[in-house]
């Protein structure tokens, strides 16, 4: 099952399609920590890692070099929502599974069933 934060997000990008954001940008607009962002974009069971989303990666200069130190930089981690993260509704997802258990369990009881009858 999706979590409430990857839901949000997919929703969100859904609405967005073809535009780009920001891992901050998206938990500032959805009002999530950045942590669930992070985790619902690149987790375990992330949506770049199911194919949903495709990420760039950005560095950008914050302070310039000076004649003693190098230019300090930051990484900004830019999401899209992918064709598959478009068409993929994790709703229907969810119920197709639960109708294949429900199924599962049906076929076992009749075959307990016709075993119990011989």
């Amino acid at each position: 099952m999706i979590s409430d934060s990857s839901l949000t997000i997919l929703n969100f990008m859904k609405q967005h399609y073809g535009q780009e954001f920001s891992k901050d940008e998206l938990a500032s607009t959805l009002s999530l920590s950045p942590r669930a962002v992070t985790g619902a974009v690149n987790g375990i069971n992330g949506m770049v890692k199911k194919g949903y989303m495709s990420e760039r990666v950005e560095e950008v200069e914050v302070e310039p070099a000076t004649e003693n130190r190098k230019a300090k930089t930051r990484t900004i981690r830019y999401e899209t929502l992918t064709e598959k993260g478009l068409a993929y509704d994790p709703v229907a997802e969810e119920e197709a599974k639960q109708l294949a258990a429900a199924a599962q369990r049906a076929q076992k009881t009749k075959k307990n069933k016709v075993e119990e009858d011989f």
